[in-house]
């Protein structure tokens, strides 16, 4: 069982709200940017399915509250998948985007609207989170997965949802 206090929250969340066996919990990532965390977590329920949620808690008057997040079937064996997403919830003051990345060579992940913006994070124990930049229009963003050089690994909308496979 984890001392970290966001990760004893995180855990309680999880097993309160997501079904999680407390056992099983594994915290994947846990990203902060002043009073807003996103946890990222593998765990089975107690319907005994693999699973995996990404979810956003903020600390407000000495407090955290879950600010939203997303979740589903943890993939299997041999899935294809090197990027899902594509999870976006508001924390109040900045919208939070999640992402599982599956890519072994992605060390990073970057979305980039039409007319050129970008925006970037690290993939840290396969998750890249991004917090902040509000007005990104990411729904018609194309989403890559860079290598330690900057480099492409794949490329792919955000939006509709399917991961981009590799």
């Amino acid at each position: 069982m984890t001392t970290d206090p966001l990760s004893r929250i995180a855990v309680a969340e999880l097993v309160t709200e997501w079904h999680a066996v407390e056992a099983s919990v594994d915290i994947v990532r846990v990203a902060r940017d002043g009073d807003d965390a996103v946890i990222a977590a593998r765990f089975d329920n107690s319907a005994g399915g693999a699973r995996r949620a990404m979810f956003g808690l903020r600390e407000t008057d000495g407090e955290w509250h879950r600010t939203g997040g997303f979740g589903g079937a943890a993939p299997g064996p041999g899935d294809p998948e090197v990027c899902w997403d594509p999870g976006r919830w508001s924390s109040n003051r900045s919208p939070i985007r999640g992402f599982w990345v599956a890519h072994p060579g992605a060390v990073a992940l970057r979305l980039t609207e039409p007319a050129g913006r970008s925006i970037e994070g690290p993939v840290e124990n396969g998750v890249a989170v991004l917090i902040g930049d509000g007005d990104f229009p990411e729904r018609w963003a194309q989403v890559e997965l860079l290598d330690a050089d900057g480099t492409a690994l794949t490329t792919g909308p955000v939006w509709p949802a399917p991961a981009l496979v590799g």
